[in-house]
Parts: structure tokens; sequence; C-alpha cells
């Protein structure tokens, strides 16, 4: 038995999937270096996977790191110490999926135009999307939505000025100066 969301597992593949294998590991080798140089320290490595079917990417743990779940668990601990936690806390690797279409289209952006920023965002998003999907919890859940709504407001093709006026800062600064006038009747 093997543990799927752990690194190095081994798919019995033939001799023509090895060999496609190999081509596609080569055809996509920018673009992971693209991916590990936008996620920097949070992943230890990107590689192309044939593990996955659906989906476009998923973390995986090393063999003798914490899996998503103890990491939980061992966050939820009553006298968790922070520093054990950090030593412990393995460092994840990106498999990506190359026949899923979103990263055959991320790697003809790269190929056609490697100053994209909307590359930087989509990768961030997807990295994001697999810490939820490979059951670990989100960084930064705030940026996590902030790239959701991003997304939302290109798909509706919605002008960035209207969340200017309704954006989080404006609803956290309204409630804020309800909190302080509720204070100021008190007095």
């Amino acid at each position: 038995m093997q543990c799927i969301s752990k690194d190095g597992l081994d798919l019995e593949l033939t001799d023509a999937e090895k060999e496609e294998m190999e081509t596609l590991k080569s055809t996509f080798a920018a673009l992971c270096k693209h991916i590990k140089d936008t996620l920097g320290e949070s992943i230890e490595a990107v590689k192309v996977s044939f593990r996955l079917t659906g989906s476009p990417c998923v973390l995986t743990t090393s063999e003798w790191g914490w899996s998503a779940q103890m990491q939980k668990i061992m966050k939820a601990q009553a006298l968790a110490d922070d520093s054990f936690s950090s030593i412990m806390v393995s460092k994840k690797t990106l498999e990506i999926n190359p026949k899923n279409s979103i990263v055959k289209h991320l790697q003809e952006l790269l190929e056609s135009d490697p100053s994209n920023e909307s590359i930087a965002d989509v990768v961030s998003l997807l990295y994001d999307t697999a810490l939820l999907s490979s059951g670990f919890t989100l960084e930064n859940p705030s940026k996590y939505v902030a790239r959701i709504h991003a997304m939302m407001r290109m798909g509706l093709e919605i002008e960035d000025e209207e969340e200017e006026e309704h954006g989080p800062e404006t609803e956290a600064a309204l409630e804020e100066e309800e909190s302080e006038d509720s204070v100021a009747d008190i007095d």
C-alpha cells in the first residue's frame, strides 16, 4: 500500500508511458521553473505528474513529513509550540497535470508572453486551490478571496472601480467606525 498524498508515488508505468512522461517533463520544464520562482519558499519543488486525471495540480508532502491531517492535529494541540511545528511542517511539492487545459494554457501563455502578469495570479490561485483540495489550511485566506473576486470580475467583465467603492477595506473601516460610535455612546 502507498499513501497517495506523499511524494514519490510509484505508478507502474509501461516503457511508452515512461517515454511520454520524459517528453512532458522537458516540455513543461520552463513552466515548472516559473511556478517555483513565483511561489518561492512556499514549495520545495514543482514537477510534472501522471497521478492526476482531472485537476490541474496537487500538493504532496515528503515521504517522511507530516501530512495535511497531521499538521492540523499538531496545530490544534493545546500546548502546541510554534517553533517545533515550523521544524516538523514538511515542504510541499506541487505536481502539475500536463494534460489539464489550465496547465496547457499557462504553458502557452508563458511561451508567448513570459512577462504576462496574469500568469503569477493564476499560479497563486492554483497553489491556493491545491492547498485546499489537498487538505491543507490556506496561508492567507483574504488574498485567496481577493483573487477569486478578481477572477469573477474578469469573467463578468466588471470594471475595478465598482469594487473600490465597496471593497473589503471600506467595509472594515465602516465596521470599525460603528464599533467606535457604540463605545462612545456608552461613555
